[in-house]
């Protein structure tokens, strides 16, 4: 019977996420305040009148710097959490399978084993859950303040948002799995070649057909 490690989602997880949707929406809000600025400059608006939306894209500028500090502090803290909770499920699980373990692993081979395992877990939270969420939610809001403005852009974005984050991945993943089954296939053709090489090296060496049977 197989065991499951289980993900356990922290306050420092979810923090992460508001952390990182406030700073994407301050970013888009400075983007959106620069556009504005440049068009009120270019229909010839005072210069008072554009003092305040200069000052307002400094601070924007500043906390998008800020936020984006604090949202890769905790979610890199979450992340090692997470790590440590794994470590921690992994070995207690392990204890309880050791002697039968140690008939087939040596030592230095289970602790290789286990570092590269979990690991390979540190990015899950980083690279997998994490940036969808938090674009899904900046898309979410996006979509909602921009409805009062204009349906059409708001339909617009919520179309672009659903491609991006439901049908690339789908088709990013689709081919991932494609190439890594004919790189599979291709490593294995290639050990079943090797080995029968080494397995009839007399043979070969006997009749001289060494060289033939690497160009074939």
């Amino acid at each position: 019977m197989k065991t499951r490690l289980k993900f356990q989602v922290d306050k420092d997880l979810l923090l992460a996420i508001v952390v990182g949707v406030c700073g994407s929406l301050v970013a888009l809000a400075m983007f959106f305040l620069s556009g504005y600025m440049v068009t009120q400059s270019a229909l010839g608006a005072p210069l008072y009148a554009l003092m305040i939306l200069v000052v307002t894209v400094k601070l924007f500028g500043f906390l998008r710097a800020i936020t984006r500090y604090v949202e890769r502090l905790i979610s890199h803290k979450a992340t090692f959490t997470m790590l440590r909770d794994i470590r921690v499920q992994f070995f207690g699980k392990l204890v309880n399978v050791i002697p039968n373990v140690y008939r087939k692993l040596s030592s230095s081979d289970l602790i290789s084993r286990m570092i590269s395992r979990v690991e390979a877990l540190q990015n899950i939270y980083l690279r997998v859950y994490y940036p969808p969420v938090v674009i899904g939610l900046t898309a979410l809001v996006t979509v909602i303040v921009l409805a009062f403005i204009s349906i059409g852009h708001a339909l617009l974005i919520m179309v672009s948002m659903l491609f991006t984050l439901l049908i690339v991945p789908w088709l990013s993943s689709k081919k991932a799995r494609t190439l890594k089954k004919h790189a599979a296939n291709e490593q294995a053709r290639f050990l079943n070649h090797f080995y029968d090489y080494k397995a009839g090296m007399d043979e070969l060496r006997r009749f001289n057909q060494i060289n033939h049977y690497r160009d074939n």
